[in-house]
């Protein structure tokens, strides 16, 4: 299995073969996100028509004390296909989950990945390498 990435605007178009993420797969593990951030986030908002997903921190860990984050579709897209290549440093399961759902995508001949390996956890994990480009909180 190889990943390449291109310019950062192609990141979503990033396939192990026939594999993508589709919108709809990333609202689902967005939605999942909600239970996994909730310990270090006060709120989400989806932006479908803007393809966001907007995170408040509970503590903002900034300097100017917003501590509001978006990231674009892309951006989370982008993200998953660089945890699974093992750009990030994390526990070894949590990554394996994002490798199942790659995986099991493929073996079922189906064109977006298996959401449902991507539990809370995994789904804070991807929230929080996307905003701050890596693993702040837990």
């Amino acid at each position: 299995m190889t990943v390449k990435f291109a310019r950062p605007s192609t990141m979503r178009d990033i396939k192990i073969g026939p594999l993508a993420i589709k919108d709809e797969t990333l609202l689902d593990i967005l939605d999942t996100a909600g239970y996994g951030i909730n310990y270090w986030a006060d709120a989400a908002t989806i932006d479908r028509k803007a393809k966001t997903y907007t995170i408040h921190e509970q503590e903002p860990q900034d300097d100017d004390g917003e501590g509001v984050y978006t990231v674009t579709f892309d951006k989370l897209h982008e993200t998953y296909w660089r945890i699974v290549a093992g750009e990030f440093s994390m526990g070894g399961q949590v990554r394996s989950y994002f490798v199942k759902a790659a995986l099991d995508g493929a073996a079922n001949d189906d064109d977006d990945i298996d959401a449902g390996h991507i539990d809370s956890e995994a789904a804070d994990v991807l929230v929080q390498i996307a905003a701050f480009g890596e693993i702040v909180y837990g």
